[in-house]
């Protein structure tokens, strides 16, 4: 898959958007999530996948912060995590068979992100981050 695939002005915007399952966030939008995230009592049921300035988070209650966006499933690609307001150029499930695992696809910015990397939230984890 080229990064062109990624390229924005190619997708289209969703007649309905998705019910959000992740969010993506990159530079200070990142700390702002990190930080959010720690002022939890709780951290159970999520999951997260940390970059130098990139954090994936998924499960239930979803923050919001500005900046980060939010991904969904759509249910002609399973495996995908998907932008929540806009659907790929292509078929959804012709885009899951090219990538061949489970990934999430953020358009802002353009990422390609293994849920394979995806492990259970900690403090500590957020803390050393």
């Amino acid at each position: 898959m080229s990064v062109g695939s990624l390229d924005p002005s190619r997708w289209l915007v969703r007649d309905a958007p998705l019910a959000p399952l992740a969010a993506v966030a990159t530079g200070e939008a990142a700390h702002r999530l990190a930080r959010r995230l720690l002022a939890r009592e709780d951290l159970r049921g999520l999951r997260v996948a940390v970059a130098d300035h990139l954090l994936l988070v998924r499960g239930e209650d979803l923050p919001w912060v500005d900046g980060i966006r939010y991904l969904g499933r759509d249910p002609q690609a399973p495996r995908l995590l998907l932008p929540t307001t806009h659907t790929p150029p292509v078929h959804p499930s012709l885009l899951q068979s090219a990538l061949g695992r489970p990934t999430a696809v953020s358009l802002f910015p353009p990422l390609l992100l293994d849920l394979g990397a995806l492990g259970p939230v900690s403090r500590e984890r957020l803390e050393a981050w």
